[in-house]
C-alpha cells in the first residue's frame, strides 16, 4: 500500500508539508501566545490531537480493515505511548502538537521513500529525515522572538516519528 500515487506527488506533498512547518513557525508562535493568553491553548491542542488520532485509528481499523487482535493491541499501545509522552515530556500544550506534526511527517517521508527503497531501510531513512527536519525547525525557532530552541521538542519529535513508523510497519504495512 502507498498513500501517494507516484514518486513526484509523494515528494511534492512531503516537501510542501516540511515547508509549511517552517513558514508557519512565527505565526504559530503568535497564535499559541494568543490561545494561551485567552485560556484556549489546552482545549485547542487537546482537541486537535484527539480528533486526528481518532481519525487515524478509524482509517486503519474501518477503512483499511486491519482489525486483527495484534493490530488492535498495537494501536492501543501506540495510543498509550502518545499519552505517556504527552504527560511525561509534553505537559505544555504547544509541545503536544509536535506529536501530531512529526508523526505525519515521518509517515510522509516513509511513503515517499518507499518508491525507491524496500524493507527496513525506508523506515530508518524516514526517521533520520524526520529528526533532521525537527532539528532545522528548532534552529529556526532560536531566531524567532516568540519561539525558542528546545532539546525536549527534538526528543518529542523523534519519539513521535518512532511510534508513527512502528505503527505503519506493524499495522498498516502488515501483510496478511
Amino acid at each position: 500500500m502507498n498513500i501517494f500515487k507516484n514518486r513526484g506527488t509523494a515528494w511534492g506533498i512531503t516537501a510542501g508539508y516540511v515547508g509549511l512547518i517552517y513558514i508557519t513557525l512565527g505565526g504559530i508562535g503568535t497564535l499559541q501566545l494568543w490561545l494561551r493568553d485567552h485560556g484556549f491553548q489546552t482545549i485547542v491542542s487537546t482537541a486537535v490531537l484527539v480528533v486526528t488520532f481518532t481519525a487515524a485509528i478509524y482509517l486503519v481499523i474501518v477503512r483499511l480493515n486491519h482489525r486483527s487482535s495484534m493490530n488492535l493491541v498495537t494501536l492501543t499501545a501506540a495510543c498509550a505511548m502518545y499519552g505517556y509522552i504527552m504527560v511525561s515530556f509534553a505537559p505544555h500544550p504547544s509541545a503536544r502538537i509536535h506529536l501530531l506534526e512529526y508523526s505525519v511527517l515521518a509517515t510522509c517521508f516513509y511513503y515517499a521513500l518507499k518508491f525507491d527503497m524496500k524493507g527496513k531501510q525506508a523506515y530508518v531513512i524516514a526517521w533520520l529525515l524526520t529528526c533532521a527536519t525537527g532539528l532545522i525547525d528548532e534552529v529556526i525557532q532560536a531566531y524567532i522572538p516568540t519561539r525558542t530552541f528546545d532539546l525536549n521538542d527534538l526528543m518529542i519529535n523523534a519519539m513521535a516519528a518512532t511510534i508513527a513508523l512502528l505503527t505503519v510497519g506493524l499495522v498498516v504495512e502488515d501483510e496478511k
